[in-house]
């Protein structure tokens, strides 16, 4: 099996903020075929997962999508509070987005990143140790710090800490900026650079 450096530092701007937002798609297309009978009238008549995902990636029908979901056992009360509490503040993310790809669009920009950790703070929807590292990161980049590599977004800097010749970098400054616990840095370096998994694959 790979491993690779928990490199928490990468998620950021649009994957803190956009991995809770979009809950309610991720659940919607994991569902078992048997517990949603599809089309589905509520959401617009979508006739497969695909299309219930996308409708419900329309931050419009968030209010519909969450009354779904939950009475289908699709989201956890946690999980539906914190969608309707999306709902209460306007059914937009930052920057005005309204769908999944023009939130995740706006927010791997990392500029926007102290936007988008406002925005999940206020909502309520980062809390804790995730929101601990947010603010790290954001005020490590405010006061003029690079990614490593120079490295902008989630996607590019996973893409560039997956990468052997990059481990230990990504680990230092990771430990650097205190993103992971000591014991963790000192385990995953013993462990030394990931290694290719089944067919060669690499990352999560």
């Amino acid at each position: 099996m790979t491993h690779e450096p928990k490199l928490n530092m990468i998620r950021i701007g649009g994957a803190v903020v956009i991995g809770v937002l979009f809950i309610l798609s991720a659940v919607l297309v994991n569902a078992q075929e048997s517990t949603v009978t599809f089309p589905v009238p509520e959401l617009g008549n979508c006739a497969s997962k695909s299309k219930c995902r996308a409708y419900c990636d329309d931050l419009a029908h968030v209010k519909v999508c969450v009354a779904f979901a939950e009475s289908h056992g699709l989201m956890s009360a946690d999980e539906a509070k914190k969608a309707r509490e999306f709902e209460r503040l306007g059914g937009k993310g930052p920057g005005g987005c309204t769908s999944k790809d023009s939130c995740e669009s706006y927010c791997e920009d990392a500029s926007h990143m102290r936007q988008c950790l406002d925005f999940a703070k206020k909502s309520g929807m980062m809390t804790g140790e995730e929101l601990q590292e947010a603010e790290k990161v954001a005020a490590y980049l405010e006061g003029g710090g690079t990614m490593p590599g120079g490295c902008s977004g989630e996607k590019e800097c996973r893409a560039y800490c997956e990468s052997p010749d990059h481990f230990e970098s990504c680990l230092a400054f990771a430990e650097e900026h205190e993103l992971m616990p000591k014991e963790e840095v000192e385990r995953i370096r013993k462990m030394g650079p990931p290694k290719p998994g089944p067919g060669g694959c690499k990352g999560d």
